[in-house]
């Protein structure tokens, strides 16, 4: 495949985007805790406030990062399943040190052991776990401080 191209998301996008989200969190490895139906994820997208930016290949959207600047937060990073592994989401990543070069945090649920590794081979440190805040489940914490 070939590499994608990184851009900020449109209110055309918000469907695909709410698609792929559902996707890759049913498919999370160790399960999903939480599986929302796309009209709600779709209604988060719009709601949140969020910066919300889209990895490409050739027009079709396979990968999204939703980040809380003011609070330096990356609160969602999902790859479409089918192309995980292949540096899209190590290239979102890496857009997101672009976007807040002092540091972030970010959590992931404590059940997505593929996550955990893929955090830890990109540099960030795991920081804590522990309830998320709204929902209740575990989750890890991890940040990256330059």
């Amino acid at each position: 495949m070939s590499a994608s191209e990184i851009r900020a998301a449109t209110q055309d996008d918000l469907t695909a985007i709410a698609t792929l989200w559902r996707e890759s969190t049913i498919s999370m490895d160790g399960g999903a805790p939480r599986v929302h139906d796309v009209e709600a994820l779709r209604a988060r997208l719009q709601s949140e406030g969020w910066l919300i930016e889209v990895a490409e290949n050739e027009d079709k959207i396979v990968g999204f990062l939703a980040l809380r600047e003011r609070e330096r937060v990356v609160d969602q990073l999902f790859v479409v399943p089918s192309v995980q592994g292949e540096g899209v989401g190590a290239r979102l990543l890496r857009h997101a040190q672009a976007l807040m070069p002092d540091g972030f945090t970010l959590r992931t649920p404590l059940s997505n052991l593929a996550g955990q590794r893929f955090y830890e081979r990109h540099g960030l440190t795991m920081l804590r776990d522990e309830p998320h805040p709204q929902a209740g489940f575990l989750v890890r914490y991890y940040g990256w401080f330059p």
